[in-house]
């Protein structure tokens, strides 16, 4: 089996469990539990890692074109709209629906730029 194809199931496992994560703590009332909250962010950001890993060993030797350029580019700034909502959603006493939006969003438009990507370099 191919390193980066290794790599990418493991991130998407990964996100399957942030993703369950993340309803169980839509379901929780505010403010969120710390325990919980933390394993989700580590969660997250272990799938994080295995994306990189995962590109890593798909980009070198691959043309970078503007279309393979975008795509990364567009991945990391969903990624950190994603963290950064998170972020700001764990902070807040009282659930604030423009931010839960966000972080619903971005999180759904850095998953399927991932996915975007790992094509794109396949």
């Amino acid at each position: 089996m191919e390193t980066y194809l290794l790599f990418a199931i493991i991130a998407g496992v990964i996100f399957v469990a942030t993703i369950i994560t993340g309803i169980v703590l839509r379901k929780r009332e505010h403010p969120y539990p710390p325990l919980l909250s933390t394993i989700h962010k580590l969660i997250s950001l272990t799938a994080l890692v295995f994306v990189v890993l995962s590109l890593s060993e798909l980009i070198p030797g691959k043309d970078m074109r503007i279309t393979g350029i975008a795509l990364i580019g567009l991945t990391a700034v969903f990624t950190l709209l994603s963290l950064i909502s998170g972020g700001l959603l764990v902070r807040k006493t009282e659930s604030d629906s423009k931010t839960v939006k966000l972080h619903r969003v971005s999180s759904i438009f850095t998953f399927v730029f991932i996915i975007l990507s790992i094509i794109w370099f396949v």
